[in-house]
């Protein structure tokens, strides 16, 4: 890593964001999914394993990137065909979609 980089990524904390869905909730609540903010080796790792379908890019990106509060992995790739084949496609591109675009961890905290 060059000597700019290094410096960029002495300063760069990681922030993580969380979004909940009722739907996947319990009796105490909806689950929570954590994540970290998407980068270009993110993106090109889910594109590879979808090789370029949109509707897998959204399972994809959950088995990826959907975290619990500890951050291990909600999913695995084990999970793919109960993904794909067990859950409303607009139910899941909704998550994807907030996992877009939501808040950093701090705020959620705060807005919690």
């Amino acid at each position: 890593m060059g000597k700019f980089a290094e410096s960029l990524a002495a300063k760069k904390q990681t922030e993580y964001a969380v979004i909940e869905v009722d739907e996947w909730g319990d009796d105490k609540g909806p689950l929570k999914i954590y994540h970290t903010p998407f980068t270009l080796a993110d993106l090109k790792k889910i594109r590879k394993h979808a090789k370029e379908d949109n509707l897998e890019t959204i399972v994809y990106t959950l088995i990826f990137k959907a975290m619990d509060e500890q951050g291990n992995p909600l999913f695995d790739l084990d999970d793919k065909f109960y993904l794909m084949n067990s859950e409303d496609s607009e139910f899941l591109s909704k998550i994807v979609q907030q996992m877009n675009e939501s808040d950093s961890f701090e705020q959620a905290v705060k807005n919690s």
